[in-house]
């Protein structure tokens, strides 16, 4: 882990509002990229990524500095997309009496 992460990590943990606009430039662009994959459209995909920033912005947790950080938001990004997938087949899929 570099040191800018593990700065990143002190800041998330302090809340520090200027540390997260930091995190955000530095991840949303590839963020979106990763998301693209799963959803159609680059709003439906920044709209991901920026609940994923901020659900980490709200999070108590405390992260410890092994944490890969890259990774986390990825991941959080990636089931935010599945989540956003799963919802839409059940809107779009038709009922049982439609058939």
């Amino acid at each position: 882990m570099d040191k800018q992460e593990e700065q990143f990590i002190r800041r998330i943990n302090a809340k520090e509002e200027e540390g997260f606009k930091e995190l955000f430039e530095k991840y949303y662009r590839y963020l979106v990229i990763a998301a693209r994959r799963y959803v159609e459209t680059r709003d439906e995909a920044e709209d991901i990524v920026q609940d994923a920033i901020f659900n980490l912005w709200q999070s108590q947790k405390t992260f410890n500095s092994s944490i890969n950080l890259q990774q986390y938001l990825y991941t959080s990004v990636k089931n935010g997309c599945l989540h956003h997938l799963k919802r839409c087949l059940l809107y779009t899929s038709p009922s049982p009496r439609d058939a």
